[in-house]
């Protein structure tokens, strides 16, 4: 609708831990606010949000810890998958409805994609680093993912397209 939204992390049970993680909307006149999910320390961090372009829906990537968490809004719920590729990520979405999430796991830049007909996973790498940290996912003018991160080791910013 135009509108902005913001996908975050919260502390909704007051022991100064992050658990849980929220969508913000603009609705023209004020902002509402969903919890999207709750659960253990550390749910909501690394929060990325993109809507699928074939449905309007929103879709939030979330976690520090492998597998990480893929919520899809349906219309009435949030689906969850679990992403085995990695943590740390952001997500984007093709011109399809295929989600990109660029990742980060030991050692490697990661870019998985889901198949919006089959729900499966598909992880490529990107790189080989020693360290990472956030991962920057977006497509580029011919649809391909492209990430830009951080590599610790070298404290190099690096950039591959896929």
């Amino acid at each position: 609708m135009g509108n902005p939204a913001i996908a975050y992390s919260d502390d909704l049970d007051g022991d100064n831990y992050l658990d849980a993680v929220l969508l913000a909307r603009w609705t023209g006149a004020a902002w509402t606010t969903q919890v999207v999910e709750q659960g253990v320390v550390g749910y909501g961090v690394f929060a990325s949000l993109a809507f699928d372009p074939t449905t309007g829906y929103p879709a939030i990537h979330h976690g520090n810890f492998v597998p990480s968490r893929f919520l899809r809004w349906d219309g009435t719920a949030w689906n969850l998958e679990l992403v085995t590729a990695g943590s740390r990520g952001t997500l984007a979405f093709d011109s399809g409805g295929v989600a990109y999430v660029g990742c980060t796991s030991s050692g490697m830049i990661l870019v998985t994609s889901r198949d919006p007909a089959t729900g499966s996973w598909t992880t490529l790498i990107a790189d080989r680093v020693g360290d990472a940290w956030i991962v920057s996912t977006k497509l580029d003018s011919a649809g391909r993912p492209s990430v830009a991160y951080y590599d610790g080791t070298n404290r190099d910013v690096k950039f591959a397209r896929m």
